[in-house]
């Protein structure tokens, strides 16, 4: 048999074995890196969702607060926008089984009655009560004006200069005006209280806008009258103040604004002015004294450690602050200065009824002989001029008052004339038997002047004392009040600026106000707060204007003519501050909104909004969800 012999074939390496595990590691990982990256893109979508869950949760609650502030009840009353945690705290908008997907909005601020800064609120900021820096300044332009009018001379804003005293604001020689003015020319109104805060001896500011601004914390005359100065329309500057020239000569240069201010934040280009003084040490603007608020240097930012949370400037200073001068309806008030005596009385019965229509007539009418003294006395004092009689804290008392019998002469000539076209040339217009044709008369500076008030009148022939209808005892004021304020007013001006909204403004704000006392701020504070150390909520509506101070005897009536030109108990313009939220981790928003209601014929407006989502959270979970 022939041999078979083996063929020696060539040794296998392997080599493509080798490749075809690499290549399946490489697809592995290739695979496992694709599976990862869409994971994390799963999870970015997710949050990116949860976010603009969260941003829509909080504009859900800007939204909610514009709707709320435009929406009066038939008889006029509001909603509780001071602390509501039922309808403002932890609102939910999107439910679910998981606390993760469960998002929500809260409505939060500060509670401003408490002097601790430790507890919060439901509810939204008026920002009538702060101090409005442009009223400040149209309200010196106005009273320099009928300064200059009556000297005949003319007087720039700014060469009026601060006083120069010491920056707590002490008081001038002129505080200590009479708080009677308004009474005397009725024949002697009544009140129902006789609060020791009647004496002006304490008063702690004037109508001076400098002294005002003086009493808030931090504040100098340097700053003051910087802060003047940046806001007027003129370049001379002040005493310690400064204009153009000064910021012109700064790199980069710029001007002083000589124009009303459109945001807090614009009192960082005044000289002096530090982002210290406007914030002070709340770092995340959240109103409350957070631990690396209060640790030194441990943390920042950096801050005393005294246990007290210096606030800045923003909680007490603002640029908006103001009413509409209408009823809450929309519709036109009485105006109860109105110079056609006969056109008021018609207003008056038919909004009211004749008894009212004839005591207000008779009250101006019969006061002619007393309203100058009474206008002069008020235009000099710690209360300031009112809208008749002007006034200045230097005085310029004798002129103004020479300047006001001439206008009223004036007046008295021309209702006169009116109304001897309207009869016939007999010169004789009659309302509820009282004879209007000799003038106008008084011009009220407060409607709390015919509070409890009686006037000397004519009717028919006959002297006759005429009561006000309107009682001054507490339960009466209660109820009418509310609807008298807002049928009536002193004026035709669209709006009210600057007015302190006594409901929610801080001590130290309060103290801004010309004529009021410590002791009575400490007891307004009282007063807001609730036994539980929240704010106390009027389920009543007997705080719905300024008049309760009236009803539970903070102050008298006299001093509540004094102040009436300078408090409200509610403003037009509301700042809020709006969180949107999950039950557990997750993203949050933060915003922060200026809402107007005062613009005529218009739903409520948001003036601006502000993202401070990147100053943190700012409120721990458990008071986000529950009642701080």
């Amino acid at each position: 048999m022939p041999l078979i012999t083996k063929r020696c074939l060539p040794p296998r390496r392997g080599s493509v074995l080798l490749v075809v595990l690499v290549v399946i590691a490489l697809l592995a990982l290739g695979a496992y890196s694709f599976s990862e990256l869409m994971v994390s893109e799963s999870h970015a979508t997710g949050v990116f969702g949860r976010e603009a869950q969260a941003r829509a949760c909080a504009d859900s609650g800007i939204e909610l607060a514009a709707a709320v502030l435009g929406r009066p009840s038939d008889d006029g009353s509001f909603e509780n926008v001071l602390h509501d945690p039922q309808h403002y705290g932890g609102v939910t908008l999107k439910e679910s089984n998981n606390a993760r997907g469960r998002a929500r909005f809260s409505l939060i601020a500060p509670n401003e009655s408490d002097p601790s800064n430790t507890t919060l609120r439901f509810g939204f900021i008026d920002e009538s009560s702060k101090l409005n820096l442009n009223a400040l300044v149209a309200q010196e332009k106005q009273q320099q004006s009928r300064s200059s009018t009556a000297t005949g001379t003319s007087t720039s804003t700014g060469s009026s200069s601060t006083t120069g005293g010491s920056s707590t604001g002490s008081n001038s020689s002129n505080s200590g005006s009479s708080q009677t003015s308004g009474s005397s020319g009725s024949g002697g109104s009544s009140a129902t209280s006789g609060s020791s805060s009647s004496d002006t001896s304490s008063t702690t500011s004037t109508a001076d806008p400098a002294s005002r601004l003086l009493l808030i914390p931090g504040m100098t005359n340097d700053l003051a009258d910087a802060i003047l100065d940046f806001i007027d329309e003129d370049e001379t500057s002040r005493t310690y103040g400064c204009e153009s020239a000064y910021y012109s000569s700064l790199q980069p240069a710029y001007a002083a604004k000589n124009s009303p201010l459109e945001s807090i934040d614009e009192l960082l280009l005044v000289r002096g002015v530090t982002a210290q003084l406007l914030y002070g040490e709340d770092f995340n603007r959240n109103g409350m004294l957070d631990p690396n608020e209060n640790d030194g240097d441990a943390s920042w930012p950096t801050d005393d450690a005294d246990g007290v949370l210096q606030l800045g400037w923003s909680a007490y200073l603002t640029v908006f602050g103001r009413e509409k001068n209408t009823r809450w309806d929309g519709s036109t008030r009485i105006n109860i200065n109105n110079n056609n005596l006969a056109e008021l009385y018609d207003q008056l019965e038919q909004e009211f009824d004749a008894t009212v229509a004839q005591f207000v007539v008779a009250y101006r009418v019969t006061s002619q002989a007393q309203s100058t003294a009474t206008n002069a006395a008020g235009s000099g004092g710690a209360i300031g001029g009112q809208s008749t009689g002007g006034g200045q804290p230097s005085g310029g008392g004798n002129a103004t008052t020479a300047n006001l019998n001439q206008q009223y002469s004036q007046l008295q000539q021309a209702a006169t004339a009116l109304g001897s076209a309207i009869g016939g040339g007999s010169g004789t217009v009659t309302r509820g038997g009282i004879d209007l044709s000799k003038g106008s008369g008084k011009q009220l500076v407060s409607i709390y002047e015919l509070v409890g008030a009686t006037a000397q009148a004519t009717v028919n022939g006959s002297a006759q004392t005429l009561q006000s209808p309107w009682a001054a005892d507490g339960n009466s004021m209660t109820s009418y009040l509310p609807s008298v304020l807002d049928t009536l007013t002193l004026n035709s001006d669209q709006f009210t600026d600057g007015r302190i909204s006594i409901n929610q403004a801080r001590y130290e704000t309060l103290l801004t106000v010309p004529g009021m006392t410590e002791s009575v701020a400490e007891m307004i504070l009282t007063k807001r707060q609730g036994s539980d150390g929240g704010p106390l909520v009027d389920t009543s509506g007997a705080r719905a204007t300024a008049g309760w101070l009236v009803i539970e005897s903070l102050v008298d009536l006299p001093t509540m003519q004094q102040l009436d030109k300078y408090v409200t108990a509610r403003g037009g313009i509301y700042r809020v501050n709006s969180v949107g939220y999950f039950d557990e981790a997750g993203p949050f928003t933060r915003l922060e909104a200026v809402i107007d209601t005062t613009q005529s014929k218009k739903p409520p407006v948001v003036l601006f909004l502000k993202d401070l989502t990147d100053l943190g959270r700012g409120y721990p979970q458990q008071v986000l969800l529950g009642t701080p």
